[in-house]
């Protein structure tokens, strides 16, 4: 992976915020473009691979994108799994270990994209895109009353003013996410519970047949 994202020049990929996703069935590199998802979804059962994927968008970012390119936001709620990326310059925010802080980290990202949003498109095209990433989405949604509800509105709105959602969670159906899903149209489906859930993350079954890493 690092060999390929060498030969990347940083002019060819910046402002683009470029992610490196894996290897096909011909060995070949795959890479995508957040800033045209613009954003993403990671659903599977739990130890199917979620935090693994996020770790890799985070390194593909940080990788080759300096701070005036990208500032990442990260929660990591209970988990743990994401801080090795503590000591990232693209941090504009420590990454958020406690419940009692995630309200306030994402009505201030929701305060930055009505800021943006005032901008006109050439003040908001010199301004960093804004990644946050949350990982274990349901549980924060279930625990707080109106985090979804900020989350949905910066979904519906962020794109316009380069802010992109990347959401994991074991469930991706509507009525566990307590989100419209429809604003999430790039997803990432690792090994499911069953066929259900699966369709609910990516319109088709397949991926509760999924084995291995």
């Amino acid at each position: 992976c690092s060999s390929d994202l060498d030969s990347i020049h940083p002019d060819s990929i910046c402002p683009h915020l470029r992610i490196a996703l894996g290897y096909d069935m011909m060995c070949n590199m795959v890479f995508d473009d957040l800033d045209k998802m613009p954003h993403l979804l990671i659903t599977g059962a739990s130890g199917s691979g979620k935090s693994v994927s996020i770790k890799c968008l985070l390194i593909s970012l940080a990788y080759k994108l300096p701070v005036q390119y990208v500032n990442l936001v990260i929660f990591d709620v209970g988990g743990g799994s994401l801080l090795d990326f503590k000591d990232l310059p693209h941090l504009s925010y420590p990454i958020v270990q406690k419940l009692e802080e995630c309200q306030y980290v994402i009505e201030s990202i929701y305060a930055e994209m009505e800021r943006r949003l005032t901008l006109n498109n050439e003040e908001v095209r010199a301004l960093p895109a804004i990644v946050c990433v949350i990982d274990e989405f349901v549980n924060l949604s279930e625990q707080l009353e109106k985090f979804s509800d900020t989350v949905s509105d910066i979904l519906r709105r962020g794109r316009k003013v380069k802010i992109h959602m990347v959401l994991a969670a074991q469930s991706s159906s509507k009525g566990a996410l307590n989100i419209e899903v429809n604003n999430i149209t790039a997803r990432i489906a690792f090994q499911c519970a069953n066929y259900h859930e699966s369709i609910s993350a990516i319109t088709r079954a397949g991926a509760e047949k999924l084995t291995g890493n």
